[in-house]
């Protein structure tokens, strides 16, 4: 499966502290930095958000997260998640059976990065 592939599969969202998520329409292959771009943010104002926010997509009924460079959540970043779990379990159907994992590890440019830590909301 190639990136562009992966990206139409998957749902990306992005978690803004106090107001909530922004997720992606269905099969639209932006990355979260051309998310941010359509909405007008320039490139310093972008860099600080995917530094600093949570991000993550959905698929195959597994919710990943992350911030930075693909990092895994911070305690308060956890904590902005967990404001908006409830958004999640309805936007995406959450059940006992979805997996939720923080982080992401990084590989080669073209592969698909598997997901780091599971963890539990």
């Amino acid at each position: 499966m190639n990136e562009e592939l992966f990206h139409s599969l998957r749902r990306a969202f992005i978690i803004f502290p106090e107001i909530g998520i922004v997720l992606l329409q269905k099969e639209k292959t932006f990355s979260h930095k051309e998310i941010l771009q359509n909405m007008g943010y320039d490139k310093e104002n972008i860099k600080k958000m995917i530094k600093n926010y949570p991000r993550g997509y959905f698929k195959d009924n597994e919710l990943v997260l992350y911030q930075d460079d693909f990092n895994q959540l911070s305690k308060e970043n956890l904590n902005i998640v967990k404001n908006v779990f409830e958004d999640f379990k309805n936007l995406f159907n959450l059940n006992e059976n979805t997996k939720i994992y923080s982080g992401v590890i990084k590989g080669k440019i073209g592969e698909i990065w598997q997901p780091d830590k599971r963890i539990f909301i």
